[in-house]
């Protein structure tokens, strides 16, 4: 007779088994998606983590290379005031050249040329 009693109730504690069972699947779906979900937020912020670190040691070497700049830009200012006397000089060179080449040109139209052998 307990058996007549106890089957309703086991019955009942089966049924509910099998819902809590299925409402464990249906929640442990959603948690894996959270899980997934946090876990690529921790990627994230550990690529931008990475990323300040890069925009950091930038940040740091910009003030290094903007002194070196200034001192190739001065040092290219030096060498220009220094090249500038010499370029100068190289015009006058050329100028010079052709001068001579006109005056070769024009001494040698009154050159005398020897007169053929008389045969």
């Amino acid at each position: 007779m307990i058996g007549l009693v106890l089957w309703p109730v086991r019955a009942s504690l089966g049924a509910l088994r099998s819902v809590l069972a299925a409402v464990e699947r249906d929640v442990t779906a959603p948690q894996h998606e959270v899980e997934s979900a946090v876990e690529a937020l921790r990627r994230a912020a550990d690529s931008v983590e990475r990323h300040i670190e890069v925009i950091e040691q930038l940040a740091t070497t910009l003030g290094p290379l903007t002194q070196s700049v200034s001192q190739l830009t001065e040092t290219l200012n030096e060498l220009l005031k220094v090249m500038a006397p010499v370029a100068d000089a190289e015009r006058d060179v050329a100028v010079a050249e052709r001068e001579v080449a006109r005056a070769e040109r024009l001494l040698g139209a009154f050159r005398r040329r020897p007169a053929p052998p008389r045969p």
